[in-house]
């Protein structure tokens, strides 16, 4: 008997399955569940970033805009540290995300 693997069992976190990630999610939710995925949180995102923790709440929650500077810095932060594709846009434009 044959058994086959679902490619999830692999790489869990590239699943189409999964129902967390993908179209819908907004950019905090997004970041979270990608950081997750590596063990990082939004207090490791903000050191690699070099900004406080305070600041990046306030851009995540659409409190504050980012410059385009610190956007890039976000941007270069999150892909670093999730290997997933960040663009600065994602950060000055606080909405949901379609991919």
């Amino acid at each position: 008997c044959e058994v086959k693997l679902h490619p999830c069992q692999f790489d869990k976190r590239r699943c189409p399955r999964r129902g967390d990630r993908g179209v819908g999610m907004t950019l905090k939710e997004k970041l979270k569940s990608d950081l997750k995925a590596y063990r990082y949180n939004f207090g490791h995102l903000a050191e690699v970033a070099e900004i406080y923790n305070s600041q990046l709440s306030q851009y995540l929650s659409g409190k504050v805009k980012p410059s385009k500077r610190v956007a890039a810095d976000l941007a270069r932060a999150a892909t670093e540290l999730t290997g997933v594709s960040y663009r600065a846009s994602h950060f000055t434009h606080n909405s949901t995300l379609e991919d």
